[in-house]
């Protein structure tokens, strides 16, 4: 019998096809077979994923490798080189201390003479010098001959001082150039090298020890850390040297602040070596920002440059406010330096803070007594009206505002508001027009910097600025009222009493006019204006038993309770209808 598609299989046929296929099958089992035993165990203390083989679930945990004892970490240490970098620092601080010694102090105990004591220093600088040059000419020994350069250069630079400002040998000029000349010679091998661990070690050297040689810290010798510090700026073009810029700007800058607490700090002479500092870091910063990878603290420390002119010894100093001013306007300037290389939005946000901490600087250096807290204030009312219009920089000017307004607040309380809200008598003539001026400035700062914040960032996230706002508002209003109607009524107790009476009603307009512009807003933004306002009328309930209650008279306290109890109801009723219903979605432009 034959089918369409050919002869009919037979049993024999049917029986050699099964054998194939069972030989296939058992090939197939071994490979599989041996695919598990290739595969890797499961994560210790893990549980082994679906269908993974559960005999490598089976496998122990690998032994707790020891901990090393302090032994091996030292000699792994050493094998890193930490060693060898720890006793090399030491050996730097050590001869560099010795080397101040021979220079001053064994001039105190009469060892040697002078010019043994300059010229043993001055040979040994140069011995350490050349030893760790030739040293360093092989890679393998460098991070020791670094550790030799910077301590014959920082000998030499001190050698100069001494003769200079110690013996007086050399003329200042003349010692200041030979300063240089050392600095910028002896600081090319760390250019060579690439070292910048080898230039920070001169400049920290200089730092500490500087003023034990000069024996104090004066103009020469800040003259002398500025003279290296601009010689150090070359080697810093064209590399990410932040830590030198970092400490040769410190090295320049903390003898400054030292400097302005002694007599004559206010002199030309120290001005004009404030000016050159603060020249000479916002110089290099502009040049070191093309190829720094930290421009945000280059920025920072240039700012800090500035720090000496806000001394407290040189306000009401004229040449060093015009020079605080001016630095203070180049910082403005600098924020718009957008097509500076490296300026980036995040340095140009650190100059502007740095300009407008100089700015308070200016306003004390050039206003007296109460009027410095009514500019404060207005300064404070200007960049509560800029927020929002500062284009990138918006987020740093609102910041700036935030904080100008807040101390600007804090400064106001010198003008005794608290003691006008609880005597009428507690200021008197200029004293009360003063604090009126001021109260009103900084409700309109208050005012405007809520404003912006809601405007710019919305309610719910602007909610703890309005509630520190608000609460900081019910207190400024209450003491403009009460000091308006002293003021009106020349010191009258019916003035005191009509003051607190006008507060307490504005606090229940305030609260009222925030619920029923919480209702116009959608479900999402009305609870945060909902706290807020319940907040200010509770302020006014509060005020009005705690308060008014008993400092009221008769006619006064009435309309007080009467005034606050029907804003209260009229609220009440706009509030009894169910807020489920959005207002906005339900109007009829949205229907």
């Amino acid at each position: 019998m034959t089918t369409p598609q050919g002869p009919e299989p037979t049993v024999a046929d049917v029986t050699a096809e099964l054998d194939v296929i069972a030989a296939r099958l058992a090939a197939m089992t071994e490979q599989v077979a041996a695919l598990r035993g290739a595969l890797p165990p499961a994560p210790y203390g893990y549980a082994a994923a679906p269908g993974y083989p559960t005999v490598l679930q089976q496998f122990p945990a690998p032994p707790a490798s020891p901990r090393p004892t302090l032994g091996e970490r030292i000699a792994a240490a050493s094998e890193r080189g930490l060693v060898g970098r720890a006793l090399a620092a030491a050996g730097v601080a050590i001869t560099l201390i010795g080397i101040v010694l021979l220079l001053v102090l064994a001039a105190e105990a009469g060892l040697l003479g002078p010019q043994l004591r300059v010229a043993g220093g001055a040979l040994l600088a140069a011995a350490l010098y050349a030893l760790g040059v030739r040293l360093g000419r092989d890679p393998g020994r460098r991070a020791g001959a670094r550790a030799l350069v910077a301590t014959g250069v920082a000998a030499a630079l001190l050698g100069v001082l001494a003769a200079t400002a110690v013996y007086d040998w050399l003329p200042a000029v003349v010692g200041l150039i030979l300063a240089a000349a050392v600095a910028a010679v002896g600081l090319l091998v760390a250019a060579r090298w690439d070292s910048q661990p080898l230039a920070v070690t001169v400049g920290a050297g200089l730092l500490v020890l500087a003023p034990f040689v000069n024996g104090g810290v004066d103009a020469l010798l800040v003259g002398f850390v500025l003279v290296y510090a601009a010689a150090t700026v070359p080697l810093q073009l064209g590399r990410d040297w932040t830590a030198l810029y970092a400490v040769n700007t410190a090295a320049a800058t903390l003898p400054l602040l030292y400097a302005v607490d002694d007599d004559g700090a206010t002199s030309a002479v120290l001005t004009a070596l404030l000016a050159v500092n603060v020249a000479i870091a916002l110089g290099s910063a502009l040049l070191l920002l093309r190829t720094s990878t930290r421009p945000v603290l280059l920025a920072l420390v240039s700012s800090l440059a500035a720090l000496p002119l806000a001394h407290s010894d040189l306000t009401g100093d004229w040449l060093a406010v015009v020079l605080l001013g001016a630095v203070t306007a180049l910082f403005f300037a600098l924020t718009t330096g957008a097509r500076l290389a490296g300026v980036t939005l995040a340095v140009r946000s650190t100059w502007l803070a740095a300009g407008a901490i100089g700015l308070l600087g200016v306003i004390a250096g050039i206003i007296d007594g109460d009027g410095r807290i009514l500019a404060y204030l207005a300064v404070a009312v200007a960049l509560s009206l800029v927020m929002g219009r500062a284009g990138e920089l918006d987020a740093t000017v609102r910041a700036i505002a935030t904080g100008w307004t807040a101390l600007s607040v804090a400064a106001l309380l010198s003008l005794n508001p608290l003691g006008q809200l609880l005597d009428a008598d507690a200021l008197r003539g200029q004293g009360r027009g003063s604090l009126l001026i001021a109260t009103a400035l900084a409700v309109v700062a208050i005012a405007a910097l809520a404003w912006g914040w809601v405007r710019v960032r919305g309610v719910a996230e602007s909610l703890p600025v309005l509630i520190i706002a608000g609460l900081t508002g019910l207190g400024l209003l209450t003491v403009l009222c009460v000091t308006a109607g002293v003021l009106v009524t020349g010191g009258g107790d019916g003035g005191f009493r009509g003051g607190h009476l006008t507060a307490t009603l504005v606090y229940a307009v305030a609260g009222g006019a925030g619920l029923l512009w919480a209702r116009r807003l959608p479900a999402a933004d009305r609870g945060a204006l909902l706290l807020v306002g319940l907040a200010v009328v509770a302020g006014a309930v509060a005020k009005l038993f705690l308060f008014d209650l008993a400092a009221l008279g008769g006619a006064l306290r009435v309309t007080a309770f009467l005034v606050t109890g029907l804003i209260l109801l009229g609220l009440g009723v706009v509030y009894a209808r169910s807020l489920a219903t959005d207002p906005v979605e339900d109007s009829p432009a949205t229907r």
